[in-house]
């Protein structure tokens, strides 16, 4: 009991202090001449990060479910102060804090290629920053942290090439998808990880941004977006189909059409100019909305 009450108190000193450095980015935002300030207060916050996931080799060995559900906990505890770092940078800050948001998803990518769930804290990141950049009409850093580039090594003679990074942390975490429904025992969710996505960072985005009940549009466009994103950076004229990530948007749809074209969200693709990727844009938009029909119920 002793040792419990001594880990409880930890953590109370934890949450205290974090909740001064929020307090302090918040103040230092209402000035851009404080980008310097905020600065350091970021680079402090990735060094502890970065301590922290250092030590775990090789996600940390989930052997069950239960050891999965408190690797998960574990994962969300150590990213949950650059969360709330990020939202505000994205929400008040505007493009002037665009590159250190960038550094920040960049930095807490994971160096391992045993870390595979590792990457959950940077799928996290990818959905409170894209929702507070649509809350915000942000579209500057949301087109950013959209095209942000990572270098990976392709062979042993240093081979290197770039690659969106939003797509390396959705090929990284999509194995882990199915095991997420350890979450809800009682239901037969299709997408559990989207489901526990949606749980998890409600209350986040509601005590920073208090989006109330638009959350649930603003939730179900970020899934689009990053199905999009995922499926015209991935697309060739040659395919006969395209594909991007499902989830809740599948079977929550607030639209009756099954069209990306008459959905809210096709105004911020248009304003991002996602378009411009491919030379063949109707008939991009024709298999996208085929992927659409398919899955969307």
């Amino acid at each position: 009991d002793f040792l419990v009450e001594i880990e409880s108190q930890a953590r109370e000193n934890l949450v205290f202090e974090e909740d001064l450095v929020i307090k302090e980015v918040k103040e230092l935002l209402a000035d851009s001449k404080n980008y310097i300030k905020i600065t350091e207060i970021v680079n402090n916050q990735l060094k502890k990060y970065i301590s922290k996931t250092n030590k775990y080799k090789y996600d940390y060995n989930i052997n069950s479910d239960e050891e999965f559900v408190q690797t998960v906990d574990l994962y969300k505890k150590d990213i949950d102060i650059l969360l709330k770092i990020v939202i505000l940078l994205t929400y008040y800050g505007g493009e002037l804090y665009s590159n250190l948001i960038a550094k920040i998803m960049s930095r807490i990518k994971p160096r391992n290629k045993n870390q595979c769930l590792l990457y959950y804290p940077l799928y996290l990141m990818y959905y409170v920053i894209i929702i507070s950049a649509l809350e915000s009409k942000n579209y500057e850093v949301l087109k950013d942290i959209l095209e942000l580039e990572v270098i990976k090594t392709v062979d042993i003679n240093s081979y290197y090439h770039k690659r969106k990074l939003l797509i390396e942390t959705y090929d990284n975490i999509e194995n882990y998808i199915e095991k997420f429904a350890v979450f809800f025992p009682d239901k037969n969710y299709k997408y559990p990880l989207n489901e526990y996505l949606y749980k998890e960072l409600q209350p986040l985005i509601d005590d920073f941004l208090y989006v109330g009940d638009d959350y649930p549009e603003l939730f179900i466009s970020t899934e689009i977006l990053i199905s999009f994103y995922y499926a015209i950076k991935n697309y060739t004229k040659e395919a006969n189909s395209v594909w991007g990530p499902l989830g809740k948007y599948t079977y929550q749809m607030l639209y009756t059409s099954k069209k990306i074209e008459t959905f809210p969200i096709n105004k911020v693709i248009e304003k991002l100019g996602l378009y411009s990727n491919v030379s063949d844009k109707e008939e991009f938009i024709k298999k996208y909305n085929q992927f659409l029909s398919k899955y969307y119920f």
